[in-house]
């Protein structure tokens, strides 16, 4: 039953010409005798340009980064899987120009034996492209840190708050404010400071009868027409 599922040709087709991630097959030398639709568009390659050469040939950047050892690995009967947390990528194919400021295609990755009549032949590897799924997870843990920034300075307010909901010392004639560190500030310059407002400046009518009497008729309540 195992066997004929494996075989059944409309799975091999799907694999072959329409799934979502990249699979190629090499024997025993690596070189390579499969290679599906989706890699031939991420790589620029088709079966017949990479079938019969050496999969390290093509991408020598596979031994430059010291991978070429989990093919080993896989011959000898081990899966091996490839974070791209740990790994990056395992093949260097380009982005589709959607990711900022990354130079290859972001991969998860699995090296297998591919294994026939019981015996290792070569190997088998799949190949995913998650570059999209962690620039997401970036924005995800920007958008995280610009919340706790948020909820900090929020904090921040709220215990300024609470420290002006507390007595203050003022001046009984000039009423500049006495700070925390025990110099004396005008009123405005400490409530912008630890309040975040603003202030803008007018006469109150008492103030204005003093200061400009002759503005007022003799009663000191009624302007003065003209």
């Amino acid at each position: 039953m195992e066997t004929k599922r494996l075989r059944d040709p409309g799975v091999v087709a799907w694999v072959e010409n329409r799934a979502p991630f990249g699979m190629f097959s090499t024997d025993s030398k690596l070189r390579v005798t499969g290679w599906n639709a989706w890699l031939e568009n991420h790589s620029g390659m088709k079966l017949q340009d990479v079938k019969g050469k050496d999969l390290l040939g093509l991408y020598p950047e596979i031994v430059d980064r010291k991978m070429g050892r989990y093919f080993n690995e896989a011959l000898e009967g081990l899966n091996v899987i490839l974070s791209q947390a740990f790994h990056g990528y395992l093949l260097p194919l380009p982005t589709d120009g959607s990711a900022d400021s990354v130079a290859y295609m972001s991969q998860s990755a699995i090296i297998s034996p591919l294994i026939i009549d019981d015996r290792i032949s070569g190997t088998i590897g799949y190949v995913e492209d998650v570059t999209q799924r962690i620039k997401r997870e970036k924005e995800l843990i920007e958008q995280a840190a610009e919340r706790e920034k948020l909820i900090e300075e929020l904090k921040a307010s709220a215990a300024e708050i609470k420290s002006l909901s507390r007595f203050l010392p003022i001046c009984a004639n000039c009423k500049k404010i006495r700070n925390k560190e025990g110099h004396w500030e005008q009123i405005e310059a400490y409530f912008s400071e630890h309040a975040d407002v603003s202030f803008s400046h007018g006469i109150c009518p008492d103030c204005a009868k003093k200061l400009y009497p002759e503005f007022y008729e003799d009663d000191g309540v009624t302007l003065k027409e003209g």
